[in-house]
């Protein structure tokens, strides 16, 4: 187990030691060749694995374990991103992280595959083999392909400590599992006893509730007439959708209060076939607005039935085999057929009879095996059962927020079906698993086997035996066939991982309770309560602090991905394409909490492309020298300008803003908060904005200044993206020289936000000139682009400045080289030409003389095309509008959209009309 480790110590920095600091990047980022690179140094380093004697504050998590049967999907990718963001932001804050990784044995998926693969290859069956040389078959199958997720896991940059890696079916993991069914059985939580339970005909075994998912059906309503016994002629109409199972039918149910059928109550009616005299009985059950207000009852094979028929002592007559083929040997025709051709025959058979008073169509809801997608079928069988144990606990847990749910909206969902929790079937008819720890005497098996009950009173008789080990005469004894539900092994996950059973481990003492819990909200019933039940009632406290449920990741159309409808694409090929960074923050931008993700390959492209404009903005730094010693300059001692110290208060507020989503589990929120800053703040403002500084002498101090700022931006942002984008972030910290040769996935956070030591008067003001610059800067493009100038590096600009604008040199400088403008002059006062296109900008009024520009004719000529156009398009509009048949006829939102068309096309035609005037 976990304490036989070594101490974990990541030696990445040593690794690194013996290369050469690169100076220099390719003009290309090829992200396969790097993110290979990172994924193996970080392995080798073992930079992923936690040390429970370390004196950090501890994070943990685990991975909610993927089946040995699974690959990579893009839920899969999308919830391991969120593990891995967390993760990795929590070695940032200096933790101890503990991300266990580890996958469960699925043991309908896993039993069911293999069975496939035996008849495909050799012909046979498990029963062929035997128990024994099955599950090595198995076996074989797991060593061979059980690995596989967890490759993947890797390629995606999944900072797991897989040294920890745990199976199921480990040794003492399964050691857990049976010390655990041993102590409920004995604590009374534990019984068996025949009950009607879900049943897979295709898995022939039994299902827990949350195992069936519903899915509305079209099928057909029957309406068939039973002969009353003692009134020859007279007949008894009873509605149904399953007339295959009327064999196994021993009474017909009506309600009480029904005036139409009390005076029919107690007497017999004439089931069909096999021919049989059956009773009509009164019960509250029975619904009168439904059909015709009488149930055929069929105990064997439907729960309401069974019911029924045991506040009656009716007979139980079951007419299905396990694999939903028709048993009745009485009923020839239908003998052997599978249950839904049955369907079909029956109804024939019973028109031929004259028996059918008509058939209708019907939508109703029908269970499905989760695992084989077949509908299941209800079946009285004997099985082990569990009565929850610590549900009070549970239940206050999540209540008073012990254990925070987000989104909130699941707490209602959790507590409504905690407070109507049933007992849990936990045995399931398979062979591969853990083998229910039960023993029965051989002389006395048959008896007990077929006993209606059994629970821990049966222990003091001496003929059961329930332990971790067999009875010490094991030959005078056999073991129960069955094997336990693989989600009773998985409820125990937070805690039987990280310590064998009777220990209290340092990784548990460590890590226990774990920090987050990030998964589906599918499985809140499966896994979620029953892990908040087992803590509470086994490790006597929650297992987790918090629980993040995911989002669905739906195709654009709101379809849910599947291979049939073919828009579920494979997530190796979308690394291959776009790199596992591009994915990574691609899908992050588009998962916002709370919702379904509407899937977008084109956003994912949007990620590669982030990677590239990263890679870039750093290849663009490093042609401009050597690194600045950023780290420990007093930002003070330099002369920063406006425009720098607005990057750097845009860099303090990002700090703020991430941390606040972080806290708020807003991942997306956090992807475009950097998207934005980096993007837009950084490149398209900041590094446009110094260029001209770059172009100075070396030793200009408005050159150091930028150098300085960009190297503090580069360096701290490179740390904020590093848990979405770990391996190209990490390249290119590696490749700048930052961290002294520290990797970045071992250098802390900074505490302190860049601007601290500055005066915050001096910064707003800083903001507030930045800020007049850029819109200035916009309202001077638009001017340029009104009159086809965008392009042309000829135009000169006259700026009357606004009173208290705050102008000088160098901002008139970036001003020009922001608009591409050859030169802006400063003119209190200034007295422009009449038709010099003007525009009131935060700095002042900003003024672009035309003279040798353009040719004026030639622009009155487009411009009056322009209006020419416009006028039509207008005129296209109000007729439209005017028209009475399409305002009356036509949807609102259509005639909406028609008027915000036509206020645009009457702003479009003032504004070319004041470019008409503006030009003599």
């Amino acid at each position: 187990m976990s304490d036989h480790l070594p101490p974990a110590t990541c030696n990445l920095k040593s690794l690194m030691a013996g290369n050469e600091s690169i100076n220099e990047l390719p003009k290309a980022y090829e992200p396969s060749a790097v993110e290979e690179k990172w994924q193996k140094r970080w392995v080798e380093g073992k930079c992923f694995s936690a040390n429970p004697k370390s004196e950090k504050p501890a994070y943990s998590i685990v991975i909610p374990p993927p089946n040995v049967t699974g690959v990579l999907h893009l839920g899969h990718v999308l919830n391991n991103s969120i593990q891995d963001i967390l993760a990795r932001r929590a070695r940032q804050q200096g933790k101890e992280v503990m991300w266990l990784p580890g996958c469960d044995h699925a043991g309908i998926a896993t039993q069911v595959r293999v069975e496939k693969q035996l008849r495909e290859t050799e012909g046979k069956s498990r029963h062929d083999l035997g128990r024994d040389a099955f599950l090595e078959k198995v076996w074989e199958w797991k060593d061979k392909h059980g690995g596989i997720i967890f490759e993947q896991l890797r390629r995606l940059g999944c900072s797991l400590d897989w040294e920890r890696e745990r199976f199921t079916l480990d040794e003492d993991y399964t050691e857990w599992v049976l010390d655990v069914f041993v102590k409920l059985f004995k604590e009374g939580y534990i019984y068996r006893g025949k009950r009607m339970v879900n049943w897979c005909p295709v898995s022939l075994t039994a299902l827990s509730d949350e195992e069936v998912i519903m899915k509305p059906q079209r099928s057909k309503l029957y309406t068939m007439r039973y002969e009353i016994v003692d009134q020859p002629g007279e007949y008894f109409q009873i509605a149904t959708t399953r007339p295959e199972t009327l064999m196994g039918d021993v009474a017909v149910a009506v309600h009480p209060e029904d005036e139409r059928y009390k005076h029919l109550i107690g007497k017999m009616v004439r089931r069909p076939f096999p021919a049989a005299e059956i009773p009509i009985v009164a019960d509250d059950h029975v619904e009168m607005e439904f059909g015709t207000g009488a149930l055929k009852i069929t105990p064997a094979h439907d729960l309401a039935d069974f019911e029924i028929g045991q506040r009656h002592n009716l007979e139980v007559i079951d007419v299905l085999t396990p694999d939903g083929k028709i048993n009745c040997p009485g009923c020839p025709e239908l003998h052997g057929l599978d249950r839904f051709v049955a369907r079909k025959k029956a109804a024939a058979m019973l028109e031929e009879m004259g028996a059918i008073v008509k058939v209708e169509e019907h939508e109703n809801n029908v269970g499905f095996s989760e695992r084989a997608d077949v509908p299941i079928e209800p079946r009285l069988s004997m099985q082990w059962f569990l009565r929850y144990p610590a549900t009070e606990e549970a239940i206050a847990a999540v209540e008073n927020e012990d254990i925070t749910f987000r989104p909130a909206r699941w707490k209602k969902t959790y507590s409504n079906w905690m407070e109507n929790i049933q007992d849990w079937c936990i045995s399931r008819q398979l062979w591969w698993g853990h083998r229910i720890p039960v023993w029965y005497r051989k002389e006395k098996s048959f008896e007990l086997r077929e006993a209606e009950s059994l629970d821990v009173a049966n222990l003091n008789a001496g003929d059961l035996h329930v332990g971790v080990e067999p009875p010490e005469d094991g030959d005078n004894w056999e073991q129960d066939v069955d094997v336990l539900d693989t989600w009773f092994s998985s409820w125990l996950w937070p805690f039987a991982t990280m310590t064998k059973v009777g220990e209290k481990s340092e990784t548990l003492k460590k890590f226990y309770p774990t920090t987050d819990l990030v998964t589906g909200p599918d499985i809140i019933f499966f896994w979620v309560a029953r892990m908040i039940m087992a803590g509470f009632h086994f490790e006597k406290q929650l297992p987790f602090n918090n629980v993040f449920f995911t989002s669905i990741i739906r195709d654009i159309k709101g379809r849910k991905m599947s291979k049939s409808l073919g828009n579920s694409p494979d997530p190796l090929d979308l690394m291959a394409t776009y790199g596992a960074d591009g994915l990574r923050f691609g899908l992050m931008r588009i998962a916002p909490t709370g919702t379904d993700v509407k899937f977008d390959e084109t956003q994912i492209e949007e990620g590669r492309n982030f990677a590239n404009k990263l890679y870039n903005a750093v290849r663009f730094r490093l042609m401009q020298g050597a690194v600045s010693s950023f780290a420990t300059v007093d930002p003070a001692t330099l002369q920063l300008s406006p425009i720098h110290i607005d990057i750097l208060a845009k860099l303090d507020q990002l700090e703020d803003d991430l941390a606040a989503a972080y806290g708020d589990y807003q991942f997306n929120a956090v992807t475009q908060a950097l998207y934005a800053f980096f993007w837009t703040g950084y490149c398209d403002w900041f590094i446009e904005a110094v260029k001209g500084t770059l172009r100075e002498d070396e030793a200009s101090w408005m050159r150091e200044a930028t150098l300085w700022t960009m190297d503090t931006v580069l360096s701290r942002f490179l740390h904020h993206l590093h848990p979405f984008m770990p391996h190209i972030t990490e390249e290119l910290w590696e490749t700048l020289g930052y961290g002294d040769g520290s990797p970045l996935m071992q250098t802390p956070l900074l505490a302190d936000k860049v601007l601290d030591t500055f005066d915050p008067a001096t910064v707003l003001q800083a903001k507030t000139t930045a800020t007049a610059v850029f819109d200035s800067v916009g309202r001077a493009r638009n001017l340029k682009a009104e009159y086809n100038l965008a392009s042309n590096k000829n135009v000169s600009f006259v700026l009357d400045p606004a009173e208290g604008a705050v102008i000088n040199d160098d901002l008139l400088a970036t001003f020009s080289l922001l608009v591409g403008a050859k030169g802006t002059e400063v003119q209190e006062g200034y007295a422009a030409e009449k038709g010099t296109p003007t525009s009131l900008t935060p700095l002042g009024a900003l003024y672009m003389p035309l003279d040798g520009l353009i040719d004026f004719d030639a622009e009155k000529k487009r411009i009056g095309k322009e209006i020419a156009k416009v006028e039509g398009e207008l005129k296209k509009s109000k007729g439209k509008l005017s028209s009475p048949a399409f305002a009356e006829r036509a949807p609102e939102a259509v005639v909406n959209t028609e008027r915000e068309r036509l206020a645009e096309w009457e702003s479009k035609l003032a504004q070319l009309q004041e470019m008409l005037a503006a030009l003599g």
